[in-house]
């Protein structure tokens, strides 16, 4: 007959093998977001839109990106409202731009 105390082990590591499955899961899920993000990287993305667009239960992704923005993977851009950190895409620098001068050398001799 098991003991209690092998039973409750037994919980323990049936719970551990369960919470690792579930950040496996959500570390995919992050890459989802950060795409759909990326699409429109100009706007706020509420948890319901983001759980729609992906198919996710709303309070469960809702939980993950409140963790993402504490892990400073996502902003808190206001009340249930998250924005990529990496923000929208910056255009590229403006190329230098080149003066034309017009000099006249003067020889005296």
């Amino acid at each position: 007959m098991r003991q209690a105390h092998d039973v409750a082990w037994g919980i323990d590591v049936a719970v551990k093998r369960i919470r690792l499955a579930i950040r496996r899961r959500f570390r995919a899920v992050l890459q989802d977001v950060l795409a759909a993000m990326g699409a429109a990287p100009e706007r706020e993305w509420r948890a319901i839109e983001l759980a729609t667009l992906l198919r996710l239960d709303r309070s469960d992704l809702t939980g993950e990106l409140i963790r993402w923005a504490k892990r400073k993977i996502l902003i808190e851009a206001g009340p249930a409202t998250w924005t990529d950190r990496r923000g929208p895409p910056r255009p590229p620098p403006a190329p230098p731009q080149h003066r034309v001068v017009n000099t006249v050398l003067y020889f005296s001799g």
